[in-house]
C-alpha cells in the first residue's frame, strides 16, 4: 500500500489543482516556480504556525528537518506521553493518511482521543 503523507502546502497545491500536486509529488523537475499568489497561500501557512506559537506560547516545536514523517510522528507521541500540552507541527497517522498541523493544545478531550488513535 502507497502512503499518503501531505504537508499544508502539498494540501493547498491539491485544492488549486489536482495535477499540480501531481506533478509536486511525482515530477518537481516540470514544476515552476511558485507565482505570487501561490507564494502568499505559503506565506499564509507560515504565518498560521507562528501565529499558533503566540497564541499557545511555551510549547515544544517538531522542526521540519527533524527525520523523516515517520520520526515526526514518534516525536508527537513522545511529546504528548511525556506531558507537553502544546506541540507545534505535530505530526499524526491516521490509517495510510499523515496529518502535519500549525498547533496542537491539548485538552482533555483531545487526550481521549489520541489514547485510542494511539491503539
Amino acid at each position: 500500500m502507497i502512503e499518503s503523507k501531505l504537508s499544508k502546502s502539498q494540501y493547498l497545491r491539491g485544492l488549486q489543482c489536482h495535477k499540480k500536486l501531481w506533478l509536486y509529488r511525482n515530477r518537481k523537475d516540470l514544476l515552476e516556480e511558485p507565482d505570487a499568489a501561490q507564494q502568499a497561500l505559503f506565506d499564509t501557512g507560515t504565518a498560521v504556525g507562528l501565529l499558533a506559537q503566540q497564541l499557545f506560547p511555551g510549547g515544544e516545536e517538531i522542526r521540519f528537518e527533524e527525520g523523516n514523517f515517520d520520526d515526526k510522528i514518534q516525536r508527537t507521541k513522545d511529546l504528548i506521553e511525556s506531558g507537553v500540552r502544546t506541540i507545534y507541527e505535530a505530526t499524526f497517522k491516521y490509517k495510510s493518511k499523515s496529518i502535519k498541523g500549525s498547533g496542537l493544545y491539548l485538552t482533555t478531550c483531545l487526550k481521549t482521543i489520541l489514547n485510542k488513535w494511539s491503539r
